[in-house]
């Protein structure tokens, strides 16, 4: 079953662009439910199983503290959001995933400047 993402408002429009061309079916926060709080954008991600792509680390806190429990989250890292990094981390992740075929249900998988980290919840 292909992924499907949630693209947090953290993230610039052009994620749904490129992420649309490599045939993910992906929503972006900011054009059905702006402003809305973490909470809202876990339940969302529930309901219409979608993996949240987030710079936001407060996902962490929600899913190791509070339990919440959102399809699968990717943290991104990084530490100076330029465009080019920006997508640069996302392709990385992509590839790493389709080479690797990870299965990202109730996985937080966080990219930190050309390295990854996965863990199950």
């Amino acid at each position: 079953m292909p992924i499907k993402f949630l693209i947090d408002e953290n993230l610039p429009d052009f994620f749904n662009q490129l992420l649309n061309e490599r045939e993910y079916d992906t929503v972006s926060v900011r054009d059905i439910c702006i402003g809305s709080n973490d909470e809202n954008i876990v339940d969302i991600s529930q309901k219409e199983e979608r993996v949240i792509i987030t710079r936001d680390m407060d996902f962490g806190e929600l899913v190791f503290k509070y339990n919440y429990q959102p399809q699968g989250v990717i943290l991104l890292r990084i530490f100076s959001p330029t465009k080019m990094n920006l997508e640069k981390g996302i392709v990385w992740v992509l590839n790493w995933i389709e080479t690797k075929n990870i299965d990202l249900f109730h996985k937080f998988l966080v990219y930190d400047e050309d390295s990854i980290r996965i863990r199950s919840y």
